[in-house]
């Protein structure tokens, strides 16, 4: 099982977390960071085998909704989420997870040639997500992809970036 905690966070020029070092619309909107931390770090990465994968994420953000999809379009299958697991997965091409919200997922590199990097992405909010997103208070948010890359940083979050359960690397069997 892999297990990313996905936050934004803001850090000074000393590597120092800062935190509301805004005004009052920060203050009613949420603070939102402009870089990504998967599991504390930024950018870690971890090699897996070409097989299915569990994986359950957790927004740790304090304000973010995130808009999340695998790269390569590899399929995303949601198996659950805070109130537990579903009957049957549920296959979409992106999942929206709130701050504080979880989500369990399958992730299958059956097909996915070895040496290959599937990365978590943080995408963009169309218009069909707008009324979503304004509803709870997050107009004209950016994904975390904009917000970094603006900064020179790539910010996606590989899933070859989460951590096994036990700490252990894996490695992708050739």
């Amino acid at each position: 099982m892999l297990l990313c905690v996905i936050q934004d966070r803001q850090f000074d020029v000393r590597n120092q977390l800062v935190f509301h070092g805004g005004g009052m619309m920060e203050t009613m909107n949420g603070f939102l960071g402009d870089r990504v931390l998967v599991n504390g770090q930024p950018q870690p990465t971890t090699e897996v085998d070409a097989a299915w994968h569990r994986v359950r994420l957790l927004n740790g953000s304090n304000a973010r909704i995130c808009k999340l999809a695998w790269s390569r379009d590899v399929p995303m299958a949601v198996i659950g989420g805070d109130g537990g697991l579903f009957e049957t997965p549920l296959h979409q091409q992106a999942l929206m997870l709130a701050p504080g919200q979880r989500a369990d997922l399958l992730l299958d590199l059956t097909g996915v040639a070895v040496g290959t990097d599937v990365h978590l992405e943080s995408q963009a909010f169309g218009e069909a997500d707008a009324g979503v997103v304004e509803m709870m208070g997050m107009r004209g948010q950016r994904p975390l992809s904009d917000a970094v890359v603006a900064g020179g940083r790539q910010i996606n979050a590989s899933i070859n970036s989460a951590r096994r359960l036990d700490s252990s690397p894996t490695r992708v069997a050739a």
